[in-house]
């Protein structure tokens, strides 16, 4: 077997922390995220409906995961 491309169980457990993590942030924005992807549509009674665009939702989690992972840390000492 290739130890090289075994990466070991801490680094498993390390992804699993930052796939929580994730989701831990994906859960404090999700209101508000809904709160932008509301739409006011209307039906042919001109009765307002609202309702969640669930495609501008989906760019929006894409975006805040995609902006967590680029995220760096600066540490000064």
């Amino acid at each position: 077997r290739d130890s090289s491309t075994s990466r070991g169980l801490g680094d498993v457990y390390k992804r699993q922390g930052d796939v929580d993590a994730i989701n831990a942030v994906l859960r404090h924005y999700e209101r508000y995220m809904a709160a932008l992807a509301t739409r006011r549509l209307y039906d042919e009674n001109g009765v307002e409906h609202l309702c969640i665009d669930e495609e501008k939702l989906c760019r929006m989690r894409t975006k805040l995961i995609t902006k967590i992972i680029e995220f760096k840390v600066i540490r000064t000492v």
